[in-house]
């Protein structure tokens, strides 16, 4: 039988042992300073480091000389090259920082690392997401509307997920006078040089513009122009299958068109954070002469306090459709929001 001191002491060696394996991590600052921890992800130019007894640490790429770590990782760099391995430091002068995956070793600027994260990270450290409520009213007209807002995005070594929502209502005198709503589901596929293919399964309608029904599947392939921890801006091309129902009818029309996405993000992620989204989507009709539809919005937040956004979101829809609303064609609007990010 093993005596209770011997089993207290083989329980205390072992706690001690998992708990050092996991902050075994090596961070390297551009002063000279060394800290142990564990490294949870690098994304907008901060590391987000952890460290016993200090919790959570958010480190600027500028100030890093170097990381070690014999985990393995996902790292990209600015130019679309994407590896897979450990990291070691690297002598000598510059920030640099070195690869080694199983067959190779390679050694890069650590400022053209635009992300690192853990191969083996959970579900739940994979995912992230935004949430967001917004709202105007005019006393005036007695005019008031409100907006819902989601993000939920996932990733793993090659795919990026996300499930968007974006619900719209517009009231006066207790009735409702115009709805608008956009979900989207869709899946990325990565390549290298910042290549991906995405396809796209969404359900929209806008009063505005006498829609009751557009459900929708696009298939894109694109390409990263500018993928920095400072911005990202993002091209595609592809094809657009959807079926249609308007408000003053029943009947449900097919449609083919194209897709053109412009996509900019900018972010800045230090106190206080700041990000802005532009998106844009031409659709050119292939089965209806004439007919093009542009869709475009502007998000813009700011911190205010540990992870919570103030900001606002514009909005722009066009359809020249004849046959979906004779007399109007163009809905936009601005909604002032409220929003909180996790992860």
């Amino acid at each position: 039988m093993i005596k209770k001191p011997l089993l207290f002491s083989f329980l205390l060696f072992l706690v001690a042992t998992v708990s050092y394996a996991q902050k075994t991590d090596t961070l390297v600052s551009t002063n000279g300073n060394i800290i142990t921890g564990e490294i949870k992800k690098l994304e907008y130019g901060l590391l987000t480091y952890k460290v016993s007894g200090m919790g959570t640490l958010s480190v600027k790429v500028e100030n890093i000389k170097s990381v070690k770590s014999t985990k393995k990782f996902q790292i990209s760099t600015d130019n679309g090259l994407l590896y897979f391995g450990s990291l070691d430091t690297v002598n000598g002068e510059g920030a640099k920082v070195k690869i080694v995956s199983r067959t190779q070793t390679y050694v890069v600027d650590f400022k053209s690392i635009i992300e690192i994260y853990p191969i083996k990270n959970s579900f739940w450290l994979r995912t992230s997401g935004d949430f967001s409520l917004g709202g105007n009213y005019s006393k005036s007209s007695k005019i008031l509307q409100l907006s819902f807002a989601g993000n939920l995005y996932y990733r793993n070594r090659k795919r990026y997920y996300q499930m968007n929502w974006n619900n719209q209502v517009t009231s006066q005198n207790d009735s409702i006078i115009s709805q608008k709503q956009s979900n989207t589901i869709s899946a990325r596929r990565y390549f290298k040089q910042h290549y991906s293919f995405q396809g796209q399964l969404g359900l929209s309608s806008n009063n505005e513009l006498n829609l009751k029904n557009r459900t929708y599947l696009n298939l894109t392939g694109g390409k990263d122009i500018i993928h920095n921890y400072r911005s990202l801006f993002y091209t595609g091309l592809g094809l657009s299958g959807n079926s249609e129902i308007t408000l003053d009818s029943n009947v449900t029309s097919y449609n083919m068109e194209g897709v053109f996405m412009i996509n900019y993000e900018f972010y800045k992620r230090t106190d206080p954070q700041v990000n802005i989204t532009v998106k844009t989507n031409t659709y050119p009709s292939f089965t209806i002469k004439g007919r093009w539809r542009f869709d475009a919005s502007l998000d813009a937040r700011i911190e205010v306090f540990n992870n919570f956004y103030v900001g606002a979101n514009v909005y722009d829809n066009f359809d020249n459709s004849s046959e979906l609303a004779a007399d109007k064609h163009n809905d936009w609007g601005i909604n002032v929001t409220i929003s909180y990010s996790f992860h």
